[in-house]
């Protein structure tokens, strides 16, 4: 019997039966065809939550952890607190194999206790932890310090596992640690939901992922401020909660586009998130800093047009065959040009941007990606001889 344990941030909700992440929990649903049991350790908010399982898959609640960023140093620096309790969870399970993801406050704690267990560990990197702290937390005292020494940890974290980088930037910067990679780009679909009309000229604008400095959302509301001045159809959609919300909010009134942008908050329904991007024609993504866009890949298999920032992550890659766009950083002027481009193209031109994407889709499935990314992960453990699956 092959078991996996995933180590991840993401808060684990009992009413949900899963995690607070969409994109995480269909990828652990795709790894029980990998393994036996799949198991995520996590945190949680709720008190009164066990162990349970849930869709095959067992979740098990560490408590005491919480997105505040002072909680979060407080959990990193006395992890040894938690140590009894981790060491039972572990033991209970047995796992095989274990997948630390990171960047992660909570995973790199975890790694302190699990690594000294013996036991194969796969490090799955999604960002770059020391920019994204800079950026999100930049009026904390000394934080050019924190996030430099945070970063270095996570650099021990891949010395010291079977590393899996989302996207080959993030391969190329941490091949310094002396270490084989492996390039992910990973997806959370297996399906591709062609549209029966296709939709030209484009209005509709969805934005997905956290609300906080680092995804500059606010270069969204900016950019559609000024795409109103040639036309009142535009409208722009958030999904997703942050600590920057309130802020964007008050950007949005003072600016009066209270009746052209809408904030839908965190979504988990998938029935819900198929209707919304199966109304919208348009998939902007202002992040400063990414591993590989989950996103990206996702809207292109509903039809939508992808737009994201250059140079950022895996952006470059995924949108390298005709089949979106790629923007300046923080240029809230450009992006409205480059959507405005878009819709002055012939439909003609538009909808074979739009087959471009589907074609994507269909050839990085979540599937197809997984399976070439386990076989690599097990074929590095057979020929390190860490362990045999």
């Amino acid at each position: 019997m092959r078991k996996l344990l995933v180590i991840s941030e993401p808060n684990i909700i009992l009413g949900n039966g899963c995690t607070r992440n969409n994109a995480l929990n269909n990828i652990m649903q795709a790894y029980c065809n990998y393994f036996d049991e799949v198991h995520y350790l996590g945190p949680t908010d709720d008190s009164n939550i066990d162990t349970f399982l849930s869709n095959n898959i067992y979740y098990h609640p560490i408590r005491g952890y919480s997105k505040d960023i002072y909680t979060r140093f407080k959990f990193y620096l006395f992890t040894f607190l938690y140590k009894k309790e981790i060491n039972k969870i572990i033991d209970n399970i047995k796992p095989d194999l274990i997948q630390v993801r990171v960047p992660s406050f909570f995973s790199s704690a975890i790694y302190k206790v699990v690594k000294e267990k013996g036991i194969p560990i796969t490090s799955y990197i999604a960002g770059e932890w020391d920019e994204a702290l800079k950026l999100n937390y930049k009026d904390i005292p000394f934080i050019n310090f924190i996030a430099k020494r945070l970063f270095n940890s996570q650099k021990q974290i891949v010395s010291n596992t079977i590393p899996v980088c989302t996207g080959d930037l993030l391969k190329e910067r941490f091949a310094k640690c002396d270490k084989d990679c492996y390039a992910f780009y990973s997806t959370t679909h297996n399906t591709i939901n062609k549209r029966t009309k296709f939709s030209h000229p484009a209005y509709r604008i969805l934005s997905v992922g956290r609300l906080e400095k680092l995804k500059r959302n606010e270069d969204a509301i900016y950019a559609l401020s000024y795409l109103l001045k040639d036309s009142d159809k535009y409208g722009l959609t958030f999904i997703g909660d942050g600590i920057e919300k309130e802020n964007l909010v008050e950007l949005v009134k003072s600016l009066n586009l209270e009746n052209y942008i809408h904030f839908l908050g965190h979504v988990s329904n998938k029935k819900e998130l198929t209707q919304i991007f199966e109304t919208n024609d348009i998939l902007l993504h202002t992040s400063l800093s990414e591993g590989t866009t989950k996103v990206l890949p996702e809207a292109m298999s509903y039809g939508l047009l992808p737009i994201a920032v250059k140079n950022v992550g895996s952006n470059n890659y995924i949108l390298a065959s005709n089949n979106g766009y790629l923007i300046e950083a923080e240029n809230p002027e450009s992006i409205a040009e480059c959507i405005k481009r878009y819709n002055n193209l012939e439909s003609e031109i538009a909808a074979k941007i739009i087959d471009n994407c589907y074609k994507y889709a269909e050839e990085h499935t979540l599937t197809k990606e997984l399976d070439k990314m386990w076989g690599w992960v097990f074929n590095k453990i057979k020929n390190e001889n860490c362990h045999k699956l």
